[in-house]
């Protein structure tokens, strides 16, 4: 006998036996064997044998089995009641949808019946960070979907924090040595921040955690009036509101990111800069191939290797030693189209650095003050990035030609007048920085002599040399043969912007007039049209 004849002898008899003592009494055999190898009561070891008969349904209610049985519907209550130690020992999986009420049957559980083995949980150890919080998410979105209920989601989640003590955020968290619900709720912060990385934290994301209204009417009355262990303690903390503090709305505080999240890969700034406002996260940038000359590899290199986090904070305290200023700041200047964006984005991704870049026009306000005021907001608002930061963000100020070019002496307008303050406030924030700046400029001619030693690394991009050109020229249209793609390296002293512009039009053209035939002649035409200078009014647009 093994488990899979042991249940299909039972549900042969069961069916319609109304789980009678004849029925019993038929199968006391295969119910005992059923009992002693799943260490389960005859009664509950009977309805897993059904259970397991409806296993391949995701939806298995207890009218369904009623029917089979031939019970009444007032015994199905007792059925349910005998699934009560099937749903703890993980059998099966119970679920409360919109008030109704059905079960399912892992296929873990399918499969360890299978190979004639008593399903055993699994309490996975050793796991990376990652996968933990994987694990963690998992448990409780089973809890949300009423799979769990409380006291089997802080059991699970507990055995899981238990098991990977290798973890630092697991030794902490027995540490605290909290109570199930305060523990449970301060967890559930980190997931939410770990998982969506979400900063505001409203009452209706963890009211599902708990079973007992009572319960939760106690809590939320605590986290609203900031006396919850949590409020006191400095775990959470009210986030705020155009200066308001939102007593409905709730954060990690940065201590206990940095306290509990550094060994995770992400960042610990908080979402409050959003994209739409500038932030570029590092897990964002797609990785691209660059092709410099030769000197600029090599400064790339340089500057990944003192952006490193090693080497930075290493640098950072020694600067701080000796009573210099601790800033990096980073020029980067040269024609339009040459990489000077992307070398600092692929910098950012390569050291695992978020990016603020600001676009210099947004701040500029047609009203008196307000541009000032907001150039100074940006600087704070990168300040507190920095100290919220496990990884201390790069500032980018992206074509900032109007910002670092040379300030009018005889400002008699408005307008010059606001240009110059704000050119003040930024050198006055430059000679006080403290973090990593990089700004790129096309009009280097124009750069005022105040900006130039505030800047510590100045590094120029040149239009690339031909064998740059070629890498380019092969990277952007890599079914060109090598003889057209000398050709145009040679004729065309191209940036990278321009080659890839050429080679957009080349492929857009191609596909609207379904040119599959290459033709070098249309190549150079494109090229023509890139160059102002060679064009003799031809008109660029759309062309045969």
């Amino acid at each position: 006998m093994d488990l899979l004849s042991a249940c299909e002898a039972v549900v042969e008899k069961a069916h319609k036996s109304k789980f009678s003592d004849e029925f019993f009494d038929s199968v006391k055999t295969e119910l005992d064997y059923l009992s002693k190898r799943l260490n389960l009561p005859k009664e509950e070891a009977a309805l897993m044998a059904i259970f397991m008969e409806f296993s391949n349904k995701r939806s298995i209610y207890v009218s369904a089995i009623a029917d089979f049985l031939g019970c009444t519907r007032l015994y199905s209550l007792r059925l349910l009641k005998f699934a009560d130690l099937l749903v703890e020992r993980e059998f099966v999986r119970r679920v409360v949808d919109d008030d109704e009420l059905y079960f399912f049957v892992d296929f873990d559980v399918v499969e360890a019946f299978k190979d004639n083995d008593c399903y055993q949980p699994k309490v996975l150890s050793g796991l990376s960070p990652k996968v933990f919080f994987d694990e963690l998410k998992k448990y409780f979105d089973y809890r949300d979907r009423k799979i769990f209920n409380t006291d089997i989601l802080y059991k699970k989640v507990r055995a899981l924090i238990e098991a990977n003590q290798q973890l630092e955020f697991s030794r902490k968290i027995i540490s605290f040595d909290f109570d199930r619900d305060d523990e449970l709720l301060l967890i559930a912060f980190c997931v939410l921040f770990v998982k969506n990385h979400d900063d505001v934290v409203g009452f209706h994301n963890v009211a599902y955690i708990y079973d007992d209204e009572d319960d939760w009417k106690i809590i939320k009355s605590q986290m609203s009036n900031a006396s919850h262990i949590l409020m006191r303690s400095n775990f959470v903390e009210f986030n705020n509101e155009y200066g308001f503090v939102n007593r409905e709305s709730f954060r990690l505080s940065i201590e206990t990111k940095k306290l509990l999240l550094s060994e995770l890969d992400i960042s610990l700034i908080s979402r409050r800069v959003s994209k739409k406002d500038g932030m570029i996260y590092y897990a964002d940038i797609k990785e691209k191939e660059l092709y410099f000359d030769d000197e600029i590899v090599a400064h790339f290199d340089d500057i990944k290797g003192l952006l490193s986090n090693e080497n930075y904070n290493d640098v950072k305290s020694r600067l701080k030693e000796a009573g210099m200023p601790a800033g990096l700041t980073f020029l980067f200047y040269g024609a339009p189209g040459t990489g000077k964006t992307e070398l600092a984005l692929q910098l950012a991704r390569k050291t695992m650095r978020d990016v603020y870049q600001v676009d210099f026009a947004s701040l500029k306000s047609k009203w008196v003050g307000e541009s000032e005021k907001n150039v100074k907001g940006l600087f704070d608002t990168y300040r507190e990035m920095v100290r919220e930061a496990n990884q201390t963000p790069i500032l980018l100020f992206n074509e900032a030609d109007s910002i670092i070019g040379k300030r009018n002496e005889s400002a008699d307008y408005s307008v010059d007048k606001m240009e110059n303050t704000i050119q003040n406030i930024i050198l006055q924030e430059m000679e006080q920085f403290d973090g990593i700046l990089i700004a790129t400029s096309n009009l280097i001619q124009n750069f005022d002599k105040a900006f130039e030693r505030r800047f510590l690394y100045k590094l120029k991009f040149p239009s690339p040399d031909m064998p740059t050109r070629v890498k380019i020229w092969k990277s952007q249209l890599p079914e060109l043969d090598d003889e057209s793609i000398a050709l145009l390296a040679e004729r065309y002293d191209f940036t990278g912007g321009q080659i890839n512009n050429v080679a957009r039009h080349y492929v857009i053209d191609s596909i609207l007039h379904k040119n599959e035939k290459f033709s070098i002649d249309r190549l150079k035409h494109y090229c023509d049209t890139e160059c102002f200078e060679t064009r003799d009014g031809r008109k660029i647009g759309f062309v045969r």
